[in-house]
């Protein structure tokens, strides 16, 4: 490494950091990446060679290796690296040349190993990055923001101009690194109200539409980093285009988030299947007896089932078997949630 480089691993669990450069109490010595890839490929009875039909990369793996002046305090400052390089938990390693900044988010492979000698210590450890890809940049853009007009010296007059609000409504973002990646894209409405905000891939034509209006102060991130986009509205995943989609037959709430309520569930007249794992914040389950087909829904302690009657879910019509199809009708065999009449605590 460089003078100028500078490595700091963050544990993203209790947010200590250590920090190694020839300006810190760690001195790197050595810094080593490698990424391996994997090739799928097929062969045919007499063919030469083989055919690629595929390639991906394995996890980048990561060693640092560094020197620090052994003194007094040498095993408190062990115990303090070691507790920052938990294997147990996630960490963010960021580089900087001091022009150029990037980070990964990564693992260490091990507790990292100490040695000493005539009062000198060495540290070696290993990250392994699941995710690959060094992230760079955050590219930030303002729509339409107020651009300040007034100067000083300044004469007033009954029409002094104090700014001017820029006409930019849409803004385009290019990825300029060497893969595809996932991204994260973050509204923020700090002027005033933001009406249906939404994203296109341009090379694709897919896109992500918020059918709803931002007032000011409200914070909107969509994370594309998930294998289905993920929506934060003011710090708390959101669900209301939920009851935008009065087509749905079949829906299946999968983890362990918690919802504040199910009433969508009366703006979803064709709804056949609802299957719920989530925690319902309020406890009200009774729109679940607005559906003609299969429910599942997970019992709280907090569900008033038994002030209905409902206590009776799962339930499904016309029977077990049949039921957990219904909704499904139109999908492809091979699509479809289940591919045998099983309920969902029997899989």
């Amino acid at each position: 490494m460089k003078a100028t480089e500078t490595l700091i691993y963050t544990n993203t669990a209790t947010n200590q950091s250590v920090s190694i450069s020839f300006f810190s109490n760690l001195i790197p010595t050595s810094f080593e990446e490698d990424v391996d890839a994997s090739f799928y490929t097929d062969k045919n009875s007499g063919q030469d060679g083989e055919t690629l039909q595929n390639l991906d990369l394995e996890p980048r793996e990561i060693t640092i290796k560094a020197v620090f002046q052994a003194d007094s305090n040498y095993r408190l400052f062990e115990k303090h690296i070691k507790s920052v390089f938990n294997p147990k938990t996630e960490g963010l390693l960021k580089y900087s040349d001091g022009e150029y900044t990037k980070s990964i988010s990564c693992y260490p492979k091990s507790i990292p190993t100490f040695s000493y000698t005539n009062g000198k210590g060495s540290l070696e450890t290993e990250l392994i990055c699941y995710g690959t890809y060094w992230k760079e940049q955050t590219v930030t853009d303002n729509l339409a923001s107020m651009k300040p007009s007034f100067v000083f010296p300044q004469h007033f007059t009954p029409y002094t101009l104090f700014g001017v609000k820029a006409a930019q409504l849409v803004t385009k973002i290019n990825n300029t690194g060497d893969a595809d990646s996932g991204w994260t894209v973050r509204f923020l409405s700090s002027f005033g109200s933001v009406k249906n905000p939404y994203i296109i891939n341009r090379k694709t034509g897919e896109g992500v539409y918020f059918i709803d209006e931002m007032t000011k102060g409200d914070e909107l991130i969509i994370d594309f980093t998930k294998q289905q986009p993920v929506i934060y509205k003011n710090g708390n995943k959101d669900f209301s285009v939920l009851n935008e989609l009065e087509n749905l037959e079949f829906l299946r709430l999968l983890g362990t988030n918690t919802i504040t309520d199910i009433q969508f569930i009366k703006k979803l007249p064709k709804l056949k299947t609802f299957i719920c794992d989530y925690k319902v914040k309020d406890g009200d389950v009774h729109p679940c007896g607005l559906i003609n087909g299969y429910v599942y829904i997970q019992n709280r302690k907090n569900f008033n089932t038994k002030e209905y009657g409902d206590d009776n879910y799962p339930r499904t019509i016309p029977s077990k078997e049949e039921g957990i199809y219904v909704g499904q009708e139109n999908i492809e065999l091979w699509r479809r949630l289940w591919s045998s009449p099983q309920w969902p605590g029997e899989m």
